[in-house]
């Protein structure tokens, strides 16, 4: 009779632990569905502001036309966008506050990948991890120029002027 209270215990514990994991992901579903759709609604009313007039909305100020939409994917520190609209004018590129043109990480992810390079963690360690993170995989040049911007940010530290008396600090 022992044996089986401890089947049954383990299958509970099992239980749980899957029932866990489930409400975990669909947080995470939920997170990342706001996330994309309140990012849709802020390009669309910044679009709407440039143009001047909403969608469908006939006004005498109107500076434009819509252009559709293009779709390209984000990776944000809350994980990966994929299928992201991206409202677009009739005429001329329109960069949007959210992020820029070409930017398909933010900043924080890039800054992820350079601080895991700082601490001695390997180009193939560092792919492997930010696709668990983050959702996507990076590649060994995307490692590369994550660095090269902190080299730039070094070389800055390194020659910036140094204020006050440096003998008092001791």
């Amino acid at each position: 009779m022992q044996e089986y209270q401890i089947e049954t215990e383990e299958a509970a514990l099992e239980l749980i632990e899957n029932l866990t994991e489930q409400a975990w992901a669909k947080i995470e579903e939920r997170i990342m569905y706001a996330l994309k759709t309140f990012i849709e609604e802020l390009l669309e009313e910044e679009l709407s502001q440039r143009l001047k007039a909403a969608k469908y909305e006939r006004t005498e100020g109107r500076e434009g036309y819509r252009g559709g939409h293009h779709e390209r994917s984000l990776a944000t520190r809350f994980g990966h966008i994929g299928d992201l609209p991206v409202p677009r004018p009739a005429r001329g590129p329109a960069p949007f506050a959210p992020f820029d043109r070409y930017e398909r990480r933010r900043w924080d992810v890039d800054a992820a990948v350079g601080k895991m390079f700082l601490l001695g963690v390997s180009t193939r360690k560092i792919k492997g991890v930010i696709k668990d993170i983050f959702g996507i995989p990076v590649s060994a040049q995307t490692v590369s120029k994550t660095t090269a911007f902190l080299e730039e940010e070094l070389q800055h530290y390194r020659e910036r002027e140094l204020s006050g008396d440096v003998d008092s600090c001791f």
